[in-house]
C-alpha cells in the first residue's frame, strides 16, 4: 500500500515537528504571529481563565504566550509528541523569554524544559475527539478558550470535536480555530488544488489511514455543525475564509461576501474548469463552498440569557 501511496501522490507527515525546519528566529516569530492571529483574528483583548491548545506539536512556545497574556493554566493535547530537538526548543524559550519576559513560568533552576512550566499540563496520547467527549460527558465547562492551528483537518470527526468542545466552554468561552482544508501538498505541488477530491473514499482513506492527513471534511460541513450548536447549546459563531482555491491567501479573515471579486472570481474559474474530475459527493457542492479552502473559526458560548461574553 505504501507504493501506491508514494505513486498516487506525496503523502508524507512531518507530525507536528513544526519548527525543526525552521531557524530559533524563525520560530519564535512563528509562535508569536499565531498568538498574534488569534487575538487580532478573534477579537481577544487579553486571554485568561484556562485555555486549552490542540495539537500543540513540539512546542509549549503559544502555552507560554497565553500564560503571559493572562491565562491561570493551559492544557495541551496532542494525540502523539512528535520526536522534538530538546536543545532546540530550549533555545526557542529563551528566545521568546528574551522578547516577552517569561522567566516567571519556568519550574526548576536548569535549562528550560517544556515538561517543567508552571501552569501548563501536556495531555498526551489521547486523541482531541475522546479529550472534550470525555469532559462534555461529565457536563465540565473547563475553558475561557480553546484554539487550533492547521489541527481540525486532521480529525476523524472535526465537527462532533468542535460539538463536544463546545460543551466545554464556560459561559462567554470562545473557541478559535484556524482549518487548513487544501490537500497539505499531497498531490497540489504539480496538481490543481482540489486533485485530492478526484479520488473515492474508499482509495482516499487507503491512502491517508493512520498518516494525519486532511480528512476532506469542507466549509459547508463546519457552517452546518456549528448552526446545528447555535440552535441546541447556544453559541455564536462565524466562519471566515482565509484561503481561496488557486486564488491565495485571504489576510485578515474575512466573510466571503468582503472578498474582493477579482480573487472570488479567480477561484471560482478555476473550480469551474476542474469540477467535473472531483467524487460526484463533492460536486453537490457549490462553487464557491467548493472555492474556499481555508477558514477561521470564531465561535463563543451565550452567558445563559442569550448575550455572548466578550473573552477576555
Amino acid at each position: 500500500m505504501a507504493g501506491v501511496r508514494r505513486k498516487l501522490g506525496r503523502v508524507g507527515s512531518e507530525g507536528g515537528t513544526t519548527h525543526q525546519r525552521l531557524s530559533i528566529e524563525q520560530s519564535a516569530d512563528y509562535i508569536s504571529n499565531v498568538f498574534k492571529g488569534y487575538k487580532r483574528d478573534g477579537n481577544i483583548d487579553r486571554f485568561r481563565g484556562v485555555a486549552a491548545e490542540l495539537g500543540p506539536g513540539d512546542s509549549a512556545g503559544l502555552a507560554l504566550l497565553l500564560r503571559n497574556d493572562g491565562c491561570d493554566h493551559v492544557d495541551l493535547i496532542d494525540r502523539f509528541r512528535p520526536d522534538r530537538d530538546e536543545s532546540q526548543q530550549a533555545a526557542i524559550y529563551r528566545e521568546l523569554s528574551a522578547r516577552f519576559a517569561l522567566d516567571r513560568f519556568k519550574s526548576g533552576t536548569g535549562d528550560w524544559d517544556d515538561d517543567h512550566f508552571d501552569g501548563v499540563t501536556w495531555h498526551l496520547g489521547t486523541s482531541a475527539e475522546d479529550f472534550f467527549a470525555k469532559l462534555a460527558t461529565r457536563g465540565e465547562r473547563r475553558y475561557d478558550s480553546i484554539v487550533s492551528q492547521s489541527v481540525l483537518e486532521h480529525l476523524t470527526d472535526p465537527i462532533g470535536a468542535i460539538a463536544n468542545m463546545a460543551a466545554t466552554l464556560r459561559p462567554g468561552g470562545v473557541m478559535l480555530h484556524r482549518v487548513d482544508l487544501r490537500d497539505h501538498e499531497m498531490f497540489s505541488t504539480d496538481h490543481h488544488e482540489l486533485e485530492f477530491l478526484r479520488f473515492p473514499p474508499r482509495l482516499y482513506g487507503l491512502m491517508t489511514r493512520n498518516r494525519g492527513l486532511p480528512n476532506r471534511v469542507l466549509a459547508p460541513a463546519y457552517r452546518r455543525g456549528l448552526a446545528r450548536l447555535q440552535s441546541t447549546i447556544g453559541l455564536e459563531w462565524a466562519v471566515f475564509v482565509t484561503w481561496l482555491v488557486q486564488a491565495g491567501a485571504v489576510d485578515p479573515p474575512t466573510e466571503w461576501e468582503h472578498i474582493p471579486k477579482a480573487q472570488r472570481d479567480k477561484a471560482i474559474t478555476s473550480v469551474r474548469q476542474f469540477s467535473p474530475h472531483i467524487q460526484r459527493s463533492f460536486r453537490t457542492l457549490s462553487e464557491d463552498e467548493l472555492a474556499i479552502a481555508g477558514i477561521f473559526i470564531v465561535a463563543r458560548a451565550t452567558d445563559g440569557d442569550g448575550s455572548v461574553g466578550k473573552a477576555g
